[in-house]
């Protein structure tokens, strides 16, 4: 079905948050679309993250293998973490990839 950038928005009905932490937000919303029907959405909203794929000079990728309790076992991960305040998602990156496995490139483009 097209759409038209004039077709009117859901109306929302209500909106509750359902679950927070200083990283993530769980919010349950209810709205009711044009056409009368009522529906609900449960949104995330998580914190500023970095993420980074580190490559070393022989070409092989740094990962970290982290327990994970969703699926229960470890899983081969690459550094990634919050974004704090007043710090931008580069200096995130580097600093994520250096708390979690210890490496620091500084010739590396980040």
């Amino acid at each position: 079905m097209m759409t038209n950038k004039d077709d009117p928005a859901p109306e929302i009905l209500e909106t509750e948050t359902v679950y927070s932490n200083p990283f993530l937000t769980v919010k349950r919303i209810r709205q009711r679309t044009p056409l009368g029907n009522t529906a609900t959405f449960f949104i995330r909203e998580e914190a500023a993250v970095a993420v980074c794929l580190p490559v070393t000079s022989e070409g092989c990728f740094v990962m970290l293998k982290e327990f994970r309790a969703g699926p229960g076992k470890y899983l081969m991960e690459i550094p990634r973490g919050c974004v704090d305040e007043n710090e931008g998602p580069e200096v995130a990156a580097r600093r994520e990839t250096i708390e979690e496995v210890g490496y620091d490139e500084t010739s590396s483009i980040w």
